[in-house]
Parts: C-alpha cells; structure tokens; sequence
C-alpha cells in the first residue's frame, strides 16, 4: 500500500479543537448563567412546595437572588469542563465532529479511505440486511415465476385461439349454407401483481477518525466516532458516503492544534495526574488556555478518559462558596486522565502514518518508531520540527542516547517519581556525556539506558515515550 498523508489517516488536531467552545468571557458568561437558570429551577419547585406548605409569599422574593448568586459565585471554567465529561461519555453521537453528508453510498476498497469519510464495513451491512435481502430475493423469483406462467399461459391461448379461428373461417367458407356460429374469442388474463419488495436501509455509517495500520500487516484497524473499531484487510471492501466537501477546522480552532498534538502524545497510557500532565505541557511553551482547551477537547472527543470519581467534589463548580465553607478539596487537575484506546491509536498513527515496510534488522541498529526531539522541546517539535525516526530507517545507538536525552530533559521535573531519582540522573548526564564524543561509547550508553529502562519504566511518558522505551529495550536484548 502506498503511503499517505498524515491529515489522510489521522483526524487533524484542529478539527479535534472544535469539539468543544472556546472559554472566552462570553461562554463562560453565558455558561454560568444556564448554571444559575438550573438552580433557579430547582430552588423554584422547593420554594413552590413551602409555599404551599407554609401558606406564605414571601421566599418567592428569593428566587432573584438564589439566581445572581449561582452565577456570581460559579466557576464557567469548572462548568464547561463538565459540558466536556458528558459530552465524551456520549460521544457515541458520529456528528460531534463531522456533519453527516447526504446522498448514496458507495463500494470502495481501503486504499480509497481517508479520513472524515462516513463509511460501514460491507460484510457487516451484508450480515445485517441479510434476511431482508433473503425476503427481495424470494418476492423476485417468485415473480419471474408468475411472469413465465402467465407468458406461458398466453402463449397456450394464443394456439387456442388461432386454431379455433381457422376453424370457424374454414366453417363459414365451406358454403354448405350452415352458420358457424359465433366467432371465437380471446380470453385475457390479468398480469401477476408486482410484489412490494422491502426497501434496503441505508447503512449506518460513522466519520473516520484514524486509519492504523496494524504492525507490518496489510489489514487496518478503522476508527469512527460512535462505533467500535473494526480491521478490513485489503480484499475486503466498505461502503461509503461520499462527503459534501473535506473537513475544514475553523480559523480559531487552529490555535489550539499544537497543544493537541502535544497532549495526545504525552498523555500517559495508564491512569495519572493531571497536573503532572499539565505541567509538561507548560514546559513545552503552552498558555493554560490552550491546555484547558486541548483536554476539554481530547476528552468531549473520546481521545482522553477521565477518572469520573476520583479529584471531584460537588462544590467544584461553587470555589468562591467551597472556600468559605473552608471544605478540603483536591483541584480539578488533581483528577486522573489517561489516553483511550482511540487515543492510543490516533498517537501511533501521527508519529508513523506511512504504511510499515519490512527491514531485515541489522546486529547493531533497531527498527522502532520514535522521536528525536529538539531540545528544548517546544510547541510542534513533537512530530514536527522535531526528526521523526520509523521502522523504516535504521537508528544507530548514538541516535537512540540522543532520543533518550531529549525526553529525560523534557521530563526532569518527574524524576522524583522514578525508584531511584539519583541513579535516573546520573545516567542521564552519563549519556549526555557519550553523545558529545567522537566515537561513541558503546558499553557505556548501553549500561545508561539500562539503568533509564530499570530505574525510569514505571514513568508513563505517553506514546512517544514509550517508543524510545521499547526501542531502548530491543537494543539491550541485541
């Protein structure tokens, strides 16, 4: 298969951006004010109930003030990050970020898929349609029977008739002055009636998220939004809805792709903090809005997961009312995130969109995919400015300590997360050390990264990451 662009196999980050709003004074305004219409409701059928109870008209004159207060004294950014919660638990919904095209769909093979295309496996439609697809086929046959029959049965009538005609003219041309009687006729017969044949539904299709290819196989796993993943293998086939046009990011949604990028490569596989998280992508040069942004947007989308009951307290959306209530409570980036499996997927496909090449291995290269990063390592480095190696390059040792030192660079301030934070950073500075050499030293940088890979394995460094780890690993086992 050939290769393609990475916009072809996996969603653009800008598009992923405009999954949700941006938090600007008038959403957040606007955000708290349908907070307050909430609880205004709420307070409303309370206060109607002591109404009745108490017989009094006076607590209806709170209900103004109960809602100034739930919009004064809500957090909109607290709030719009519970928009995104629900949003991702209902992410089943295909048009969160595509909008459904109209029209007819289509037989195509999987070189001809490319991202945002609303499309359904074949041999799912076929097995879904199958008995009605059984009951057109019987209606059909059974139809082309009656319509043989009935020529068959009118062929027999117009023997009939034609014998009995020449019979009736060799009667009345005889001249032997008998009549002949009536002359014959034809008898008609009522067509068959066209069956109503069940019509076929649509197939229900759902927008391409990420196109990944599954290791140096041909067949590819499809991400759509709203359905489970499902493998096509190159002979089979998927039926398509062409879209209207090709999905375009809005202009202010571009602002937000590179924190994106970063947040889906670094976001940890297992569960985490997210204020670690949001750290590292501050080292990387991002604002807080653009982070706010990315993981409201990474998580509405189903790319992030969130840990629904750790981190959350109800009075997270009242922090003015939390604070004189002096209630211990944990921030909301103390909540735990990880990657999704969709998220997991989207992250591999950025950093190798090309379909894999099979490269016997050398003694003394690898052949897995991972970054170099530029260090300092800032805003689109990763997968952009920054040398992509994938399995279809040999990577030299040197390469690979250089790799090492980017990420433990970029990562130095979880290094008291490691077993041993000394041993971490001696090796780190042992590796730095070797690169800088004319010749570099092949015992030594292998003795470093197997004291990164024994003392640093537990760090969930997202899948960039974890590319260099397993590099890492392959190298040492060589």
């Amino acid at each position: 298969m050939e290769a393609r662009r990475v916009d072809d196999v996996r969603v653009s980050p800008a598009v992923i951006a405009a999954a949700v709003p941006s938090a600007t004074p008038e959403r957040l305004l606007w955000r708290r004010t349908r907070f307050g219409l909430g609880i205004l409701g709420i307070s409303a059928i309370l206060i109607w109930w002591a109404k009745t109870t108490i017989g009094a008209n006076w607590p209806l004159l709170a209900l103004p003030l109960i809602f100034l207060a739930a919009v004064k004294f809500s957090d909109g950014m607290e709030l719009l990050q519970r928009d995104a919660e629900q949003s991702g638990l209902a992410f089943k919904r295909p048009d969160t970020l595509f909008a459904r095209p109209q029209g007819n769909s289509r037989r195509v093979a999987i070189s001809d898929l490319r991202v945002g295309d609303w499309v359904c496996p074949e041999s799912e439609y076929l097995k879904h349609t199958r008995r009605i697809r059984e009951r057109r086929e019987y209606l059909e046959s059974d139809y082309k029977r009656r319509l043989e029959e009935h020529a068959a049965r009118e062929r027999d009538e117009e023997a009939r008739f034609n014998r009995e005609l020449q019979e009736w003219n060799r009667q009345q041309s005889a001249g032997d002055g008998r009549h002949p009687g009536p002359a014959p006729q034809r008898r008609l017969f009522d067509p068959p009636y066209t069956p109503d044949l069940p019509e076929l539904p649509e197939p229900d299709t759902f927008p391409i998220l990420v196109l990944h290819t599954k290791g140096k196989e041909d067949a590819v796993d499809i991400w759509c939004m709203g359905r489970d993943v499902f493998t096509l293998h190159p002979d089979d086939f998927a039926l398509r809805i062409d879209p209207d046009s090709r999905i375009t990011a809005p202009k202010e949604a571009t602002e937000y792709a590179d924190a994106i990028s970063d947040l889906l490569l670094l976001a940890p596989t297992t569960w985490s903090k997210e204020s670690a998280l949001t750290k590292t992508l501050r080292q990387r040069s991002h604002s807080d809005k653009n982070i706010e942004h990315a993981i409201r947007a990474c998580i509405a989308s189903g790319f992030l997961l969130h840990g629904r009951k750790t981190g959350r307290r109800r009075l997270d959306t009242l922090p003015r009312v939390r604070s004189l209530l002096r209630v211990s409570h944990t921030t909301k980036r103390e909540r735990q995130i990880r990657l999704s499996p969709l998220g997991e997927a989207w992250a591999r496909t950025h950093l190798y969109p090309m379909y894999p090449e099979a490269i016997p291995p050398s003694r003394d290269t690898m052949t897995y995919n991972f970054m170099i990063f530029n260090a300092p390592v800032s805003g689109s480095n990763i997968g952009g400015v920054g040398n992509t190696i994938n399995n279809g390059q040999s990577v030299s040792l040197a390469d690979l300590a250089a790799a090492t030192v980017a990420l433990l660079d970029a990562e130095r301030h979880r290094f008291s997360e490691a077993t041993d934070p000394k041993a971490l950073i001696d090796a780190l500075e042992e590796l730095r050390s070797a690169i800088n050499e004319s010749q570099v030293p092949e015992s030594r940088v292998k003795k470093a990264l197997g004291v990164v890979v024994s003392v640093a394995g537990n760090l969930s460094m997202g899948v960039a990451g974890n590319f260099i780890f397993e590099a890492i690993k392959a190298t040492l086992s060589n």
